[in-house]
């Protein structure tokens, strides 16, 4: 992929971490505030829900293991060492999901909630969520797992089609997430309709983020890495 060059505003390492360490508290605020509408879970956010309800552990901690799992397999296709950075993101992802989900919404009940209000946590959350990514993969640093796995299949695929890619990956965590949840005897655990639109919808709306973030942060003269 082209890289292009940052504006003066947001060229500095500071920044670029700053954006970093942001996007994954925005990224799994959002995560948690789909999951406590009860409305379904994302694709990768229901397996790991499933996979903790599977083995009795955190959000965070079964949010580690799958992204393990997926670093196992970026190490293996890209013959490289260096996806042992993904360690980082990884752990980024998993303190912050249980930040949010145990310590600040552990208080709270939701189950008096209206639709109204859980169809704004669901739909806020999708917007969060997308725009979180969208700050990770723009800091130029190692993306969270999901992320280098989409990019693995772009560059294996050679091409830059991220709808089409990241609608197949999401696919595939559906069925990852009905697999855990039929293990664990919860039927399809987080798996409900809300899975089904993210499924559908996280693509095109992945795809707006990272443009006009990208737009944003890059100069507008180069043209934009990312087609829909």
């Amino acid at each position: 992929m082209t890289k292009r060059q940052r504006k003066p505003a947001f060229a500095s390492l500071t920044i670029r971490i700053i954006q970093y360490i942001a996007g994954f508290f925005v990224l799994t605020f959002g995560v948690v505030m789909i999951l406590r509408s009860g409305l379904g879970a994302g694709a990768w956010d229901a397996a790991v829900a499933n996979l903790a309800a599977l083995l009795g552990i955190t959000l965070g901690t079964a949010s580690a293991l799958i992204n393990l799992t997926h670093m196992t397999v970026l190490i293996i296709f890209r013959k490289s060492l260096k996806y042992i950075g993904v360690l980082m993101p990884i752990a980024g992802l998993g303190l912050t999901i249980d930040f949010w989900n145990i310590i600040v919404f552990g208080p709270v009940d939701f189950t008096g909630v209206t639709l109204f209000v859980k169809l704004v946590m669901y739909g806020g959350g999708l917007m969060l969520l997308t725009f979180g990514l969208a700050l990770i993969v723009h800091a130029n640093f190692i993306a969270s797992t999901v992320d280098e796995l989409m990019l693995l299949v772009m560059d294996l695929l050679k091409t830059n089609k991220i709808l089409l890619i990241r609608l197949a990956i999401e696919g595939a965590a559906v069925l990852l997430a009905i697999i855990f949840g039929l293990i664990a005897g919860i039927g399809f655990g987080a798996i409900n309709i809300g899975t089904i639109i993210v499924t559908i919808t996280l693509p095109p709306i992945l795809a707006f983020q990272l443009y006009w973030v990208g737009n944003l942060l890059f100069q507008k003269e180069i043209r934009s890495d990312f087609n829909v």
